[in-house]
């Protein structure tokens, strides 16, 4: 199809408005205007609109509009018109264009933010990662729209303005998606809002609070992470679940000759990644390599495994799933059952399991975890939100906030929680809980300086800006973690 100067393209695409719905709109608005299908018609909402089209087609239609026929690519088209646009004039004829508002969608943090301690200190909980994606670019990938996060007033500088307006659409961003609970969410109309017993889960409007809402539908429980813990129990189900989102309509690069795999069909590399003498088992899950990713020969990973944009696994690694490696990361040695968010490295060998690791840590070589207790018992882990211990059965490894260091053969404990900006370094087994900024485990603190200057050097590593807005965000949360305002 050839489209004429005065349109931009027509692209596939997903927007959160379904055919069924669609075409109800279209059938009304034609009627008020008495089209029959001779002239374009246009109904502007929005100073930035989506075009849904539909052309002639004789013998069929939609509704009352006999010879009407709503064109989707993949189910849907989105078309963005510059102002003043007249028609889209495609080679089969005119096209009438039916225009609808942008529904912008704002990802919030529920009030359970604080039982996700010590990772919600430095982030909204819509970039918390488990699975393939963080809660925004899953919701991105499905929507094919930017998303916004909605978080507290010192952590929200870092992100996008917010837009609201009262067709903004709220979505709690710990949700655990599934098709139905979409499709749910998908269906929401303006003034409408779904909750449980929990709390708000979505709704079309100006606020997230279901007391402003002139319908609201109360629904079964629906999943949420709450603690660091269900991101270790939810992650080989998220990474299936993202697994099949990521790969629909798309095509795998080869896998090299050198490497040896199992269930092939299960694994998806995308373009640019580098993979050589590894050898790669999709039989107990899904593997997917992003682009620019690499894995050095004698590898061993067994799914479900992601392996983010540009990050790396080194020479002779064994990896057991379910794994989530984020961008730029690096792991070495052995790594079971575990998730780095990003830019993070465990590079050399040692043990990794059942643990959440946040940005920018590195852990020294030969630092390993323990995850499971000599006794075989229950393990608790610190719940700064209660300022107590949670237990949380009987395997859990270590939550490592963003900034943490850790010194070579550092050993820590089952169940260790690490605050932010924590360097580690001790005789024997770290303690349970070690502090936001310790310096080592003498109730010393890295001083705030020292830690920027050597954050930026642990940026450039990575070709990663540090900029002046993260400065004054880790001043500020040291500035409230050691005065404990927090």
């Amino acid at each position: 199809m050839s489209a004429t100067a005065e349109s931009y393209f027509c692209t596939p695409n997903l927007v959160l408005y379904n055919p069924a719905k669609v075409a109800h709109l279209v059938e009304h608005d034609l009627a008020k205007v008495g089209v029959a299908g001779s002239s374009p018609v246009f109904r502007s909402k929005s100073r930035a609109l989506f075009g849904i089209f539909f052309t002639p087609c004789p013998g069929g239609g939609t509704g009352r509009h006999a010879g009407l026929k709503i064109l989707f690519a993949a189910t849907r088209v989105r078309v963005r018109f510059p102002p003043g646009a007249l028609s889209l004039r495609l080679c089969e004829g005119i096209f009438f264009c039916y225009l609808v508002s942008i529904m912008p969608i704002i990802l919030f943090d529920n009030t359970a933010r604080n039982q996700l301690y010590p990772f919600t200190h430095t982030r909204a909980v819509g970039t918390i990662r488990s699975g393939i994606f963080t809660p925004q670019e899953r919701w991105q990938h499905i929507v094919r729209e930017p998303v916004q996060l909605k978080t507290t007033n010192l952590l929200q500088p870092l992100y996008e303005e917010l837009t609201i307006s009262s067709n903004t659409l709220w979505i709690d961003a710990a949700l655990i998606l599934n098709n139905h609970l979409i499709e749910q969410i998908n269906g929401l109309e303006t003034d409408q809002c779904m909750y449980d017993a929990t709390g708000f889960i979505a709704g079309v409007g100006t606020t997230n609070h279901i007391e402003d809402y002139a319908n609201s539908i109360k629904l079964d429980h629906q999943a949420r992470f709450n603690y660091a813990s269900d991101l270790i129990a939810i992650n080989d189900a998220q990474i299936r679940f993202d697994f099949t989102l990521i790969t629909a309509h798309k095509k795998s690069e080869s896998i090299p000759d050198s490497c040896a795999t199992i269930c092939k069909e299960q694994i998806f590399i995308e373009e640019g990644a580098t993979i050589l003498n590894c050898h790669l088992n999709a039989s107990t899950g899904p593997i997917y390599i992003a682009s620019g990713a690499e894995i050095q020969e004698g590898s061993c990973i067994r799914g479900p495994f992601y392996l983010g944009k540009e990050a790396c696994v080194k020479m002779n690694t064994v990896v057991y799933g379910a794994t989530t490696i984020g961008p730029k990361s690096i792991i070495g040695g052995e790594v079971k059952n575990s998730i780095l968010f990003g830019y993070s490295n465990k590079a050399h060998h040692g043990y990794l399991g059942d643990s959440v690791i946040g940005e920018w840590c590195n852990l020294g070589a030969g630092t390993s975890n323990s995850n499971v207790k000599n006794t075989a018992g229950s393990i608790s882990v610190w719940d700064e939100s209660l300022n107590s211990k949670r237990y949380v059965g009987n395997k859990m490894g270590v939550c490592m906030g963003d900034y943490v260091k850790t010194a070579i053969n550092t050993s820590i404990t089952t169940g260790a929680t690490i605050g932010v900006g924590a360097n580690v370094f001790c005789a024997g087994l770290t303690p349970s809980y070690i502090p936001h900024f310790s310096w080592g485990s003498e109730n010393k603190t890295y001083q705030i300086d020292k830690l920027i200057s050597d954050t930026d050097g642990w940026k450039a590593f990575k070709n990663e800006y540090f900029s002046d807005m993260e400065k004054q965000l880790i001043r500020s949360t040291f500035d409230a973690l050691t005065n404990k305002s927090l």
